[in-house]
Formats: C-alpha cells, structure tokens, sequence
C-alpha cells in the first residue's frame, strides 16, 4: 500500500506548528497547505518505502530498516556517524526521504522558537499560489541529523543498529570506555543471527551501566539451554541443532534449563583469566575449591540479582563502587569466547 504524501507532509508541519504553540508561539501560517518540495525518485521512496525493525533511544536519536522494492536501508536520525562501515554506503537525503522520516518516527526539532518561524513563515499555499513547497534543507536544518543508508551487504538490522550505536557512543559523553568499546567491536562481529543485539543496542546509550550489564547477562541467558540439548541430542543422535531441541523441550514439556547450573556450565566454555578476573571485580565470592567457572557464576549471577530484586538487605549495596567499565568489559570478553565455542 503507497504512503499518502500529502498526509505525510501535514504530519510533519503539524509537528512543527504543536512544538512552537507548546511554547507559547503560534506560527502565522499555521494550518495552511505547505509541504516539502521533492523529485521524482523521492517521491517513489515516500510513497512505497516500508519500515522494519526500529529502535528509539530518545525522541531525538532513531535507528530503522528500510526497504524499497529489492534495496535495503539504514535510516539514523540524530547520529554524527563521523566513520565509515563496510557494507553502508550513504545516500544524499532529498525532500521524499526527510519528509518520509520525519512523518514516520515523529522525530522532535532541535530548533528554537525563533529558527522555525524563519523557515516556516516565509511561505505556504494560502499566501502564494505559485508556491514550490519548501526546500528540504531549511527543513532538515529544524531537526536532528537524518542520515540514509544502502544496506549493500544485506547485513541483519539489529547488528548494524548496535554497531552504528556502539560506534556513537565514543562521541557522545558516554560512559562507555576505550577497552570497552573495542571488546565490543569484537561481539559485533559475531553470527547476528545468534546474539541478541537487540539486547545490548537498547542499552548502550543508558547512562546507568547496570542496565548494559544485565545486556550482556542477557546474551549469556539466551545460551542457557545449550549444554542440556546438546547433551540430549547426542544421547538421542539428533541432527537437530541445539536450539531446534531446546525450543522443541520448552513448546513440548514446558522445560526450561535452571540459572544457577546453566551458567556454571556456560563459562566452563570461557577464559579462566576472565572468570577469576570477573570474580575479583565483583568480590562477592572468592572460593577456591569452587573452580574460576562456579565461582564467576556465583558471582555473575549474585550481581544481577542485586540489580534486579530490591530487598531490605540490598538496600545499602552502593553500586558507585563498583568498576563497571571494567566489569563490563570482561563481561563482554565472556561473551565473545562463549558464543565463539558454541556452534
């Protein structure tokens, strides 16, 4: 089914006219015929451009798939992206692309009062019948930056969602450090058809790093069945994959894996180094006849409970002592030699 332009244009001067009277300023042409002006081939993409996967991090900070007939897009709204990536190639942003995002994602202007009366008032169809439409610069101006993307590589949505947002973050205050962000490079190089970077992208720009810690748990949660099925599988000489027999326990018998011995098993697969080390870092248990993969576990687990439940007893644990860049990291180095041994 096409877009309707036209109500795709009166959304977008709606918006614009509710944010200035919001601010206690009614814009003179408010509620005339305007629109941004637009050619032919962005017209085609407003009309019939579908949207897929989205994320919001803010009201003015978007990512969505796009897609047009047989092409695939990366639509960034209040991104700098000031690098390049394989596989992303820029598309100049003309009036049916901005009018498209702009009606579509209900992004909210950056501009003030004042700069939106100077593009807005000077013209609209009451006061000029030979008028053009507005330029789509003056526009784009008002609002956050809005970025178009080819998706030449068909890459899945929600990795380049979590790389273009990982990639942000160095640029934008974030807690998130150096060490960090390079360790996270690395996950986002793995078989996005098996990480959950739904997960890890929702969180990244949070400033509250609990939050991307309990990501990364999560990423470890979705591997929770995988020693259990697996060792089910063999015993059976199932060609199934793990998750084919993990999904077929839970639809079937209402199976399910327990936590506690699930996550021991899961970090048997990780580094000793980085077990002992998330151990240390969070220093709620040290035992050494435990073994580094049931003690990390124990801790691992321990924190995120401490995140997640609030009890009398927790109410004093003081998060600020912890290292969470440090914390996170190794999470994040967990991750990586976890999801790279498991096929």
């Amino acid at each position: 089914m096409s877009r309707l332009m036209k109500a795709a244009n009166e959304a977008v001067f709606r918006t614009l006219d509710d944010y200035c009277q919001t601010r206690g300023a009614v814009l003179a042409n408010a509620g005339s015929p305007r629109w941004i002006s637009s050619g032919r081939q962005d017209k085609e993409f407003l009309r019939h451009a579908k949207v897929g996967q989205t994320v919001s991090f803010s009201p003015r900070r978007k990512l969505a798939s796009v897609s047009l007939h047989s092409n695939e897009y990366i639509l960034a709204l209040g991104f700098d992206l000031q690098d390049e990536y394989a596989g992303l190639t820029d598309v100049p942003v003309e009036g049916g692309h901005l009018t498209f995002a702009l009606s579509e994602f209900g992004v909210v202007p950056t501009a003030t009062v004042s700069e939106i009366r100077q593009v807005v008032e000077y013209s609209d169809l009451t006061a000029d019948s030979e008028y053009p439409g507005h330029q789509h610069d003056g526009i784009a101006s008002l609002y956050p930056r809005v970025l178009l993307l080819a998706n030449t590589e068909a890459r899945l949505p929600w990795n380049i969602f979590f790389r273009l947002a990982l990639n942000e973050s160095r640029y934008t205050g974030s807690w998130v450090d150096e060490r960090l962000t390079d360790i996270l490079q690395m996950v986002a190089e793995l078989d996005g058809s098996r990480i959950p970077y739904r997960v890890l992208c929702r969180s990244i720009f949070d400033i509250d790093p609990t939050s991307f810690y309990l990501a990364e748990y999560r990423c470890l949660e979705a591997l929770f069945a995988y020693t259990s099925a697996k060792e089910l599988s063999a015993s059976l000489s199932l060609s199934m994959r793990w998750s084919e027999v993990a999904t077929a326990l839970e639809d079937t018998l209402g199976w399910y894996p327990h936590e506690d011995g699930s996550l021991t098993k899961l970090l048997a697969l990780a580094s000793e180094a980085d077990l002992r080390d998330i151990s240390q870092m969070i220093g709620k248990f040290t035992s050494t006849v435990d073994g580094p993969a049931r003690t990390a576990a124990r801790n691992i687990y321990w924190l995120r409970n401490s995140i997640v439940h609030y009890r009398p007893s927790q109410h004093e644990l003081a998060f600020d002592k912890f290292n969470w860049n440090e914390i996170c990291a190794t999470m994040a180095a967990i991750v990586l030699h976890v999801y790279g041994a498991i096929n």
